[in-house]
């Protein structure tokens, strides 16, 4: 028994809990890039940009449209 003797509420209360969030700006333009060429050609037309939002820390990260060229060209 991993925990004999112990009493789990009392180890995790006396340890400090975190959250942090791995999310980066790489991970979404890696993410944009399943979209493919002719979606990211269609965002930077229309909507000059994209804005993503993490649904987890809610860090917002924009790509202008010369982000978006220079996924498209690449």
């Amino acid at each position: 028994m991993p925990f004999m003797g112990m009493n789990l509420l009392n180890v995790l209360s006396e340890e400090e809990l975190s959250f942090e969030c791995d999310c980066s700006r790489e991970r979404f333009e890696n993410a944009l890039l399943t979209l493919g060429k002719d979606e990211l050609q269609a965002m930077k037309d229309e909507d000059h940009g994209a804005e993503i939002v993490c649904q987890f820390c809610q860090t917002k990260y924009e790509f202008s449209e010369a982000d978006l060229e220079e996924l498209i060209n690449d």
